[in-house]
């Protein structure tokens, strides 16, 4: 047991439970581009069995690598701030040495560059784009992204933006409909993004990391995630996008609850929530991700269980 723990470390530190996230953006943007998006939860019939689409599966890996590389190059420039936050203790506890994080993360990086290239040089020049923002400009100097308030934010929104071309790209050309299409999606995203902010407030503060809400306020950027929030319903509302929007519906009173309590644990709440139904949404279009949301939860549970003693991932506001 002592080695499988030390290889999750390893699987751990890239964050694969935010991978969903990241594919289910993708999955919406392969969906949108097949005229999929429009007609709600239906399970639809010309794009079914998603996951026997090979080009579909090869983004998804790749995607992944490039996320899990980003993140653990994030958290090796954010160990301090972490500490303070109590939270992803794997290179700030040690469990797993700071250089052979930086390795970890060259060789995701460079294996979502290769999986990529099958899959056309449109995608790959939106891969190398994403990691470049995500690993580099977010990162380290002279831009680093993270620690400015618009600067980060930006980078989110692009990094979020660019997953849904992705996913796009696997099914259309870039046109001006894929721009439209990826509005709603990318005012969703910024909506979650921003309520992510909230929780580690006063640690980046202690850590001199200036983000939204230590610049502008708790309630401000609070407020700022629910004028989001609302743009996307309306715009997948005049889009006719009526899978988004019945997402954003569902998830709703969570979201409201937040911005009426103005505490952590709804605003975590919230956000665990609007992740859920986006990833619900998907499934109910595309039922085998769902069987994959299941394997990810119990494994990550079961790993937090037993390394740190605490229970992971959860639908509490903690």
């Amino acid at each position: 047991m002592s080695y499988l723990l030390k290889f999750l470390d390893y699987v751990y530190l890239t964050r694969p439970i935010l991978f969903f996230p990241g594919w289910t953006t993708l999955i919406a943007g392969y969906f949108c581009a097949a005229g999929e998006s429009r007609s709600g939860f239906p399970v639809p019939g010309n794009v079914i069995p998603v996951f026997w689409n090979a080009s579909l599966v090869l983004a998804m890996i790749a995607l992944g690598c490039a996320m899990g590389g980003g993140a653990v190059l994030n958290q090796l420039k954010d160990i301090d701030s972490d500490r303070r936050n109590r939270k992803l203790f794997l290179l700030g506890d040690g469990f797993v040495p700071v250089r052979r994080g930086y390795i970890l993360s060259v060789f995701l990086i460079g294996a979502s560059l290769l999986l990529a290239i099958p899959l056309g040089w449109e995608i790959v020049a939106v891969v190398i784009s994403g990691i470049l923002i995500a690993g580099y400009v977010y990162n380290f100097p002279p831009f680093n992204l993270k620690n400015y308030p618009l600067g980060g934010l930006w980078a989110n929104m692009a990094m979020g933006w660019l997953v849904f071309v992705v996913g796009w790209l696997l099914v259309a050309p870039f046109n001006v409909r894929m721009l439209a299409s990826s509005l709603p999606y990318l005012l969703y995203n910024t909506g979650l993004y921003l309520l992510t902010t909230l929780p580690d407030m006063a640690g980046d503060a202690a850590a001199k990391k200036i983000t939204l809400p230590v610049r502008y306020g708790f309630r401000n950027t609070l407020r700022l995630s629910g004028v989001a929030f609302i743009l996307a319903l309306a715009v997948s509302a005049l889009q006719g996008e009526g899978f988004l929007f019945l997402v954003i519906l569902a998830a709703a009173p969570f979201f409201i609850r937040a911005l009426v309590r103005e505490t952590v644990p709804a605003i975590i709440i919230g956000v665990k929530m609007g992740i859920f139904f986006f990833s619900i949404g998907i499934c109910v279009k595309f039922p085998p991700f769902l069987g994959m949301i299941a394997l990810a939860y119990f494994v990550t549970r079961m790993y937090y269980q037993k390394r740190f003693g605490i229970k992971y991932p959860s639908f509490k506001g903690d």
